[in-house]
């Protein structure tokens, strides 16, 4: 049984949903328009009707639906799926009981989703991280296709934007981007990594970081993921 998300997705295309807001017109087999999220005279804004997504090649916007509504209706993701919801025909209620952990899930899966996109914005307001990365043999097709990003050296960023998104400490948890310090590793004062949430320490962004750490001192593993990496682009499709 499809989730409320993927149902209103199949209901709704993005071009549909876009023109409630602003003018599109066509180019090739997507649509263009100036992008409504900053000032502009030619169109860099484009929206795909294959992938039901929009991103603009101005500011570095992207998105779906759900993160449309939300900037134009300035809303969360829960009210974003309520107004679209009723565009679409589609009763929540049906969703509830036994299908409330598919909601759950969608939950989760959009905040990944929104850290996906700010990791995006990220390194598309970096031109020398993207720069290293075309040194590495990786065209732009490539890098928005895989939908690569660029994190900094700090962990508040992502906490903050998600919960300027309207998500709380308990989805962003739930997700994996922050969890409860371990009393037992502390040295008295709050490591680097780590806020409050409601009276509670919870710590954020440490496996990535311990991760990105390693393969920053271990140039041979990260030669080696990057091979993998072109070896996986380079099969046919």
């Amino acid at each position: 049984m499809s989730t409320p998300v993927e149902l209103i997705k199949e209901k709704l295309p993005i071009i549909d949903v876009a023109r409630s807001y602003f003018k599109v017109e066509k180019a090739g087999r997507n649509f263009k328009a100036r992008c409504p999220f900053h000032s502009e005279k030619t169109p860099s804004f484009f929206l795909s009707p294959d992938r039901n997504t929009f991103y603009c090649f101005g500011c570095g916007a992207k998105g779906d639906i759900f993160s449309l509504v939300e900037r134009f209706e300035g809303l969360d993701f829960l009210g974003a799926l309520v107004e679209l919801a009723k565009r679409a025909h589609v009763s929540l209620e049906e969703f509830g009981g036994s299908d409330a952990k598919d909601q759950g899930k969608d939950v989760l899966l959009k905040v990944h989703e929104e850290a996906t996109q700010f990791f995006e914005g990220m390194l598309s307001h970096h031109e020398d991280a993207r720069a290293y990365l075309r040194t590495r043999g990786l065209h732009d097709d490539t890098i928005e296709s895989w939908r690569l990003g660029f994190a900094q050296l700090e962990w508040r960023s992502l906490h903050e934007a998600l919960k300027s998104k309207g998500y709380t400490d308990v989805d962003i948890e739930r997700s994996g981007f922050i969890k409860k310090a371990d009393p037992s590793r502390r040295g008295g004062a709050e490591a680097e990594g780590e806020g409050k949430k409601g009276g509670e320490e919870v710590k954020l962004g440490r496996g990535y970081d311990a991760a990105r750490v390693f393969l920053r001192e271990n140039p041979p593993v990260h030669r080696q993921i990057l091979k993998l990496v072109r070896a996986k682009l380079d099969e046919p499709s």
